[in-house]
């Protein structure tokens, strides 16, 4: 026999711009309170993709928000290509309407146009990812210190006024679309001609001031100014260490440390590998948390 409650079935609609204002009081009240309204609007309200189909999807039930799966697009060059990705994130169902989960999950899944990555997913989403063939990403990190262990030439650039004539396209493109973000900071070592630029957030290790790097444009050139970046790390924010995701690296410095991510990450696609997946894009970035 039918109850009132098996017949509260909630209708699909994807997350245009329009229903922002609705849909992020649903993630403050449900998912995160600590995240203002306004940070959770300007999440997704980024040009990272003018072409964006949505802002995920939702489950309405006589007119109310009873569920929300979130997305953010972009357009990402890899190797010379325009690639368009996805980042699904924010999963949040109402307990009544939980076993309807799943519509949110597969209506995203269904834009085969993208490569997926998530960023942090709890370990009951990255079982379900799992199951539709997504892959783990490596989840070693290599810590390293900010001392002076030997010297480095090259300069240090980290007023944004700067990095026109200093970066090239693709990585100036990268800078204008997140320096708007109050909690990024922006760094680049070398020269014009061999240069490395980088995103990265202030964070605490063990305690102590480090740099947890977010992005960084070319790892080899990392490798050769961790030197001066170590430097300038500890003069400017007294930060001891740096972190940077092991998958970066072409290689592990023999000066440093690996420790484990406690934090799953994963990603779907036909031709790109985990080193092709970064934080910029993504909720790790559009999000303080």
């Amino acid at each position: 026999m039918s109850t009132d409650h098996d017949l509260q079935i909630p209708e699909l609609h994807p997350i245009e711009d329009r229903d922002l204002d609705g849909v992020c009081r649903f993630l403050q009240a449900n998912l995160n309170p600590k995240v203002s309204l306004e940070e959770w609007m300007r999440a997704y309200r980024h040009p990272w993709d003018p072409e964006k189909p949505n802002n995920g999807f939702m489950l309405r039930y006589q007119e109310r928000i009873v569920g929300v799966f979130m997305a953010i697009y972009s357009r990402q060059t890899i190797r010379g290509h325009v690639e368009p990705f996805c980042n699904p994130n924010s999963w949040v169902v109402e307990r009544d309407f939980r076993k309807y989960s799943n519509l949110l999950y597969r209506a995203l899944l269904a834009q085969k146009a993208y490569h997926f990555f998530i960023t942090t997913p709890n370990p009951v989403v990255a079982k379900i990812f799992s199951r539709s063939n997504f892959q783990y990403m490596p989840d070693q990190i290599t810590v390293l210190p900010c001392v002076p262990l030997r010297w480095s030439s090259g300069r240090i650039i980290d007023n944004g006024r700067d990095f026109e004539n200093f970066l090239d396209a693709t990585s100036y493109q990268i800078f204008n679309d997140h320096r708007d973000i109050p909690w990024l900071h922006h760094v680049a070592a070398g020269s014009p001609e061999h240069y490395v630029y980088m995103i990265f957030k202030r964070v605490r290790l063990k305690r102590m001031n480090s740099i947890r790097i977010l992005h960084v444009s070319n790892p080899d050139h990392f490798l050769d100014y961790r030197h001066l970046l170590a430097i300038h790390f500890f003069r400017r924010y007294f930060a001891i260490t740096m972190q940077i995701d092991r998958r970066f690296l072409s290689q592990t410095p023999l000066v440093s440390l690996n420790r484990q991510d406690g934090q799953p990450k994963m990603y779907f696609s036909d031709h790109l590998g985990a080193a092709d997946f970064g934080y910029i894009y993504s909720e790790s970035t559009a999000l303080d948390q």
